[in-house]
């Protein structure tokens, strides 16, 4: 776009001055160059800073100021112009609903995000965790195995990544989970409690400890309650 845009300036310039075409031409040839150099270089200027900022945004995340977060993307995203930097902007702030515990709002913009094609094996997967954890968090089981699954060979090559494999470990702890293999998800959580030492990530694990315990309990009912009800049938 600024190419053409910057075309058709200079055309103008040359009828408004009333140059000589051939020597316009010559000179607008060596400046061409410089213009799309300069372009390029004002696009990753642009995109760093954007970067930057988005950097600095994590702090507050990771400070638990959710909203704070939230308020801040949602200001970068109203000014950030270029699909592939909005996309990503999204994504964090789908990361900063999920924090606030608003998961709804966080699964319809991962689900919109979906229909694009994102650029970036990182970007896919971080929405590909983003929106697993959604899944869950919203009780779509199902939905969430079939997101897993289909984000399964992504999620292994990133599985021992210092930044994104604890949430890879707490998402197939989940998946094991859903599928009821209670015993398998608390020997792989107690893994990822030894591997992953962040203090976001050892709440998350807490949580899921809590949680298994209330499904173990609730198992051994079920069972107790089976084995009441064949006792008493036999009795009679």
């Amino acid at each position: 776009m600024i190419g053409i845009c910057a075309g058709i300036l200079l055309l103008l310039l040359q009828r408004g001055s009333g140059m000589d075409e051939s020597v316009f031409m010559r000179g607008y040839w060596i400046a061409a160059p410089f213009i799309v150099i300069g372009a390029a270089l004002f696009n990753i200027l642009y995109y760093l800073l954007f970067m930057l900022r988005m950097h600095r945004l994590e702090l507050l995340l990771k400070e638990s100021s959710a909203s704070e977060y939230i308020a801040a993307t949602e200001a970068l995203l109203q000014k950030a112009k270029g699909k592939t930097l909005r996309g990503i902007l999204k994504l964090n702030l789908s990361a900063g609903y999920l924090e606030a515990e608003e998961y709804e709002t966080a699964l319809r913009m991962l689900e919109e995000l979906s229909a694009e094609r994102l650029r970036g094996r990182e970007v896919k997967l971080v929405h590909g965790i983003n929106l697993c954890i959604a899944y869950f968090k919203t009780a779509q089981y199902e939905r969430a195995k079939e997101s897993f699954l289909s984000h399964r060979e992504l999620f292994e090559k990133f599985r021992e990544h210092r930044r994104y494999g604890g949430n890879i470990a707490e998402l197939e702890i989940l998946s094991v989970m859903a599928e009821g293999q209670y015993e398998t998800a608390e020997a792989l959580l107690k893994t990822a409690r030894e591997r992953w030492h962040d203090a976001r990530l050892q709440a998350e694990f807490q949580e899921l400890e809590e949680l298994l315990r209330e499904k173990s309990r609730d198992l051994r009912s079920e069972i107790q309650l089976s084995g009441g009800s064949e006792n008493s049938g036999r009795s009679e």
